[in-house]
């Protein structure tokens, strides 16, 4: 076993907020992203569900004050697109439904001699 029974839902809980803290293109924005670590590793941000969130609510909330100023700016500086709030939450849903698969893949792979 690489943790014990009484620890991995603690594990499990510490590598989402991880994946989700260093994967989200908040903490490396998502421009800075290929000049930084290479194009080769652009793909893993795409494979973050927060990626994706943190995108559909900054859009969500900058919306509100586009009578106030022009938004274009803010947009841009983390290279979002205003029209997209729909487009990410239906990534978020499918990289949801990804990762339970990959997570169903996991749980049958494992102690396949215990199973029935």
């Amino acid at each position: 076993m690489v943790f014990e029974p009484r620890l991995r839902s603690l594990w499990c809980v510490i590598f989402a907020m991880a994946w989700a803290f260093v994967f989200s293109g908040f903490t490396t924005t998502l421009p800075n992203v290929e000049d930084k670590y290479g194009k080769e590793l652009e793909w893993i941000w795409n494979l973050s569900y927060m990626r994706w969130g943190l995108e559909a609510f900054y859009i969500n909330q900058m919306d509100f004050y586009d009578f106030l100023a022009n938004i274009s700016t803010a947009f841009s500086i983390r290279n979002y697109n205003p029209d997209n709030f729909s487009k990410n939450c239906g990534i978020i849903f499918a990289l949801g439904l990804f990762w339970l698969f990959i997570t169903f893949l996991c749980i049958k792979g494992c102690n396949r001699t215990k199973q029935k």
